[in-house]
């Protein structure tokens, strides 16, 4: 399982650590259980979340360390030289659950620093959905800047130099690259170049 448990049991433990800014997550290796992954613990191993990380980056990721994992605890737990553990405090367990479409429509109500998590996590699907400019995107790379310019939805462009952001309820979102309807992803600048002077 893709998860510290009992953190983050359930069907998406992966995006629902980055969603949550948590500095690490990890992989266990757990006993199958009636209940949902409430079994008991043959091992556990951490793995810090970079800033950058996606689902699919820390997903791959996860995939590496429990590769390794299985190869040199199987073995060890099959022989019985291992044997597996309650997991700890179960009652500070935590759940994800799959994603929705819906989950992918960004909310610029929010802080920007959980919006820029929402974008990282949501890569591949539901994907960060938003309207600029009259046009459907899907934002796939951002940064925050702890200033803000205007209420939350209010756009900043700055043409020459390509910045485009967004007014958050905390801080603003400073768009690098995202993926107009139908169309290739692009950098901010080559979107503002296409979009925002043909309003």
């Amino acid at each position: 399982h893709f998860s510290l448990l009992p953190q983050w049991r359930g069907a998406d433990p992966i995006t629902f650590a980055i969603l949550s800014g948590q500095p690490k997550t990890g992989v266990s290796l757990m006993c199958i259980d009636p209940t949902l992954d409430t079994g008991k613990i043959i091992v556990q191993r951490q793995l810090s979340i970079k800033p950058t990380d996606t689902t699919p980056v820390l997903t791959e990721r996860l995939i590496e360390l429990s590769n390794q994992l299985l190869l040199e605890y199987l073995p060890k737990y099959a022989s019985g030289l291992i044997k597996p553990r309650q997991q700890p405090h179960p009652d500070r367990a935590t759940y994800s659950r799959k994603l929705t479409k819906q989950d992918g429509i960004i909310d610029w109500q929010k802080p920007a620093e959980q919006i820029e998590r929402e974008i990282r996590a949501f890569t591949g699907w539901p994907g960060s959905r938003t309207v600029l400019f009259n046009r459907d995107v899907i934002i796939t790379q951002a940064h925050v800047v702890p200033s803000t310019h205007g209420k939350p939805g209010d756009i900043e462009v700055i043409k020459d130099v390509g910045i485009l952001s967004v007014s958050c309820s905390a801080g603003s979102l400073c768009i690098d690259r995202l993926k107009p309807a139908g169309k290739r992803e692009m950098s901010a600048k080559e979107f503002i170049a296409g979009y925002y002077s043909n309003r």
